[in-house]
């Protein structure tokens, strides 16, 4: 919410606090995504809100307007400097499971659970997916942070959907953290 009162409101989806709110736009046609857990990993607490599920209407603390998106990325920033980018992708393994059994995954949430990974190589977003995630990091004034952004399908803007101040870190994005907090 630091993000929607500052002057890089532009860099996050439109989102509303109220179950009603919520509803409205789902019978406008919108796919709301309900947060019911905030601080939760890995999609915990997340659920997809249509109109023609009305199941699936709850009462959430956050309620973001679906961002139909052409890529999902993680961006690693430290001290306003982008160190490491992933974009998330279906593992082979996963996509090859899926279409064994003849389903189809659920792009609208990329998690580890739906069988998604993180992809460094040949990962090249547009400059403002990168200058995005140090805006976002300068609002809520944190020094380093991992920023998930989803690029529009249409329009090609990056939206931020949330910071992450403890995200996972193994194997290279460890290296570029060490780096980053050595002054390497």
């Amino acid at each position: 919410q630091l993000i929607a009162k500052s002057k890089h409101k532009d860099i996050i989806p439109p989102f509303v606090t109220t179950l009603k709110e919520a509803i409205d736009w789902c019978g406008q046609g919108f796919t709301v995504v309900a947060r019911t857990v905030l601080t939760g990993s890995g999609g915990d607490g997340i659920v997809i809100m249509e109109k023609d599920n009305p199941d699936a209407f709850v009462k959430a603390s956050l309620y973001v307007k679906y961002v139909p998106k052409h890529e999902e990325y993680r961006v690693h920033v430290v001290k306003g400097k982008v160190i490491d980018i992933q974009r998330k992708t279906l593992s082979k393994e996963k996509a090859a499971e899926y279409a064994k059994k003849g389903e189809h995954p659920n792009f609208k949430v990329r998690n580890l659970e739906n069988g998604f990974i993180y992809q460094r190589a040949n990962v090249n977003p547009d400059k403002s997916v990168g200058e995005s995630a140090i805006k976002a990091l300068e609002v809520v004034g944190l020094d380093f942070g991992a920023v998930d952004i989803v690029v529009h399908v249409k329009t090609g803007t990056p939206y931020v959907l949330e910071v992450n101040t403890a995200p996972g870190l193994v194997g290279t994005t460890v290296e570029s953290y060490t780096k980053a907090f050595k002054g390497i």
